[in-house]
């Protein structure tokens, strides 16, 4: 009854249909949001990684061995240029433009106008580790939007930052068409 679950509630005893709109069960697969509870005594989520309270995760990739996400309310004021990042090959030596594949091809040079608005994605390859990752959220369909990158849901797909910058270069989007993640962040089944 509706005062059951109110008096559950007060006590701390929810039932699942109680705290969920919608009961997944354990189900976990690509697109879905998590919501992080906080479950420390102490009334932080963890004094370490303080960034996951009240975090709201959005899967990217799931199988048996490893979940991938990235933070989507942990925006930043940093905002990076195209030549602000900087991409290193395997020895740390800097490449002009991207990824070794972009530079042998010369398919992508750096913009000082392409002006990123980043996140913070989470706590794994940020902007300070040996290999940042950029993950750009995005809704261009186009044939190259498409072909650059991963659909999440419909009409949500998933590019690497060079892939954002082919798409912008093309003149399929503008910088303002991607959320920009800096990081990601993962967990063990």
């Amino acid at each position: 009854s509706s005062d059951q679950q109110d008096n559950n509630y007060e006590n701390n005893e929810t039932t699942s249909s109680s705290r969920w709109a919608y009961d997944a069960g354990s189900l976990i697969e690509k697109g879905s949001l998590v919501v992080s509870k906080v479950e420390s005594t102490l009334g932080c989520h963890d004094l370490n990684q303080p960034y996951f309270h009240k975090a709201i995760v959005l899967v990217l990739d799931h199988d048996e061995e490893f979940t991938k996400g990235i933070l989507l309310n942990r925006p930043t004021n940093l905002d990076l240029t195209d030549q602000d990042i900087i991409y290193l090959d395997d020895d740390g030596t800097p490449l002009t433009s991207g990824t070794d594949e972009d530079q042998q091809q010369g398919t992508i040079s750096p913009s000082a106008s392409n002006s990123w608005r980043m996140s913070f994605g989470g706590d794994i390859a940020g902007l300070f580790s040996d290999k940042p990752v950029i993950v750009c959220l995005h809704n261009i369909t186009t044939d190259l939007g498409r072909s650059v990158s991963d659909v999440i849901v419909k009409d949500v797909l998933v590019t690497s930052h060079n892939g954002a910058r082919s798409l912008v270069e093309a003149g399929d989007a503008t910088t303002e068409d991607f959320f920009t993640f800096y990081g990601f962040c993962g967990w063990d089944p």
